[in-house]
């Protein structure tokens, strides 16, 4: 439910609807802008982050396993291309795909940042510690991956995906149930399973 809310928002944020301004009236002091005025239209975005650097970047997930940098030029954003990992991605339910991002506590001086996606063959959820590159802090060094956990995913819904740091420094993940509905293999209600529990990990003790 959390992740639906999440894409739901998310998506209600980037619709095309934007391209409208509706004027404020006496009953609706309110009205409806374009954030960000010139950017193309983005492809099923699921999540937005920003890496706490004092650079002002955000940077916006597509499902399909993209991620771009939208920054502030004067007046106006632009958008670059941060990340492409479309060919480990398996976005071909449609819950499955890159689901989340989060950057580390320290990003500014490690440059450490994570994210959650869908992968297949098995089909399976993969949480991932990247590094930017050493050369360019705009684009992603996707050959610095590093594997932190992996989950088997029973059906292709369900994935969950949102992870986040908490204020102790750990990385919290949730994990859907697995799919299907109503949860038939009952992996809510078991301890002995990872799917359909929030979990947490001491990043830096696992680094």
């Amino acid at each position: 439910m959390k992740l639906s809310l999440h894409i739901f928002l998310t998506l209600v944020f980037f619709t095309t609807s934007m391209q409208c301004q509706l004027p404020r009236t006496a009953s609706s002091p309110y009205a409806l802008v374009e954030a960000f005025p010139g950017i193309p239209n983005f492809v099923r975005p699921v999540d937005l982050q920003t890496p706490r650097d004092g650079s002002g970047r955000i940077f916006v997930v597509e499902q399909r396993g993209r991620i771009w940098i939208l920054q502030k030029n004067g007046g106006n954003f632009t958008r670059t291309l941060f990340m492409n990992i479309e060919n480990r991605v398996d976005d071909s339910g449609d819950e499955m795909g890159l689901l989340g991002l989060a950057f580390h506590p320290q990003f500014s001086t490690n440059k450490y940042f994570f994210v959650n996606y869908t992968a297949g063959s098995p089909r399976r959820t993969v949480v991932a510690r990247f590094q930017v590159s050493a050369n360019d802090s705009s684009i992603a060094d996707t050959t610095s991956e590093n594997i932190l956990l992996q989950i088997n995913q029973p059906y292709s819904n369900h994935n969950g995906g949102c992870i986040a740091f908490g204020p102790d420094n750990n990385l919290y993940i949730g994990m859907g149930d697995g799919g299907s509905g109503g949860d038939p293999q009952g992996n809510g209600q078991n301890r002995q399973v990872l799917l359909g529990k929030m979990l947490r990990i001491n990043i830096d003790s696992a680094a």
